[in-house]
């Protein structure tokens, strides 16, 4: 079971889910510099509340998938 999102995760969700669906991982800088944060921290930040809330698989090697 996924629990919900808030409109910005849901937001960060949705771009990450694009890039894998174009075959293509985003990096943390990537997020952040789309978003706006002032550091890759913010983004790791928010894959991690996405990892929490299962709407991201994270996998061997710290790669990350969505489900």
């Amino acid at each position: 079971m996924s629990y919900p999102l808030t409109k910005r995760q849901a937001e960060i969700y949705e771009y990450i889910r694009k890039c894998f669906d174009n075959r293509y991982s985003p990096t943390l800088q990537e997020i952040a510099d789309k978003f706006n944060f002032s550091n890759h921290s913010t983004a790791q930040y928010f894959v991690n509340i996405l990892i929490k809330k299962k709407w991201l698989n994270r996998k061997k090697y710290s790669q990350i998938d969505y489900l």
